[in-house]
């Protein structure tokens, strides 16, 4: 949720703020979703698939992936920045990432259940302390 929030922040102030140097500054808040990306692609990896194949699922999988998104939406936006211009071009891809972040927040489900403790697990402790 927060590598879409802040996406959408880099995206939208790229569009409004066109100095050189308002770009550089949010060009830095990738600095700051990459890893978040990353961390959460291995553990999605590491949770589906067997530990030992996390690795070459990643390169395989998640790369092939990721560059042949860079592909395909790099020449929608280019036919958009040529069309539209750059600003408005921002200002689309922008609002398109906050209505997918904002559809995650509703439709994703963590998978870790909290269970309460039986009353075996606290007699267990108890014993223990003891």
């Amino acid at each position: 949720m927060l590598f879409g929030f802040l996406t959408f922040v880099r995206i939208a102030g790229s569009a409004y703020f066109t100095t050189p140097i308002m770009l550089s500054f949010f060009r830095l808040i990738a600095a700051f979703e990459m890893p978040l990306m990353l961390v959460s692609v291995m553990k999605y990896i590491s949770g589906v698939f067997d530990v030992r194949l996390s690795a070459t699922v990643y390169l395989l999988g998640f790369n092939l992936a990721k560059q042949g998104s860079v592909v395909i939406f790099s020449t929608i936006a280019g036919g958009m920045y040529a069309s539209m211009g750059f600003q408005t071009t921002y200002i689309f891809l922008a609002t398109s990432v906050l209505i997918i972040t904002l559809i995650s927040c509703f439709t994703l489900k963590n998978d870790k259940k909290i269970e309460a403790p039986t009353e075996e697990q606290f007699s267990g402790v108890s014993l223990a302390a003891k």
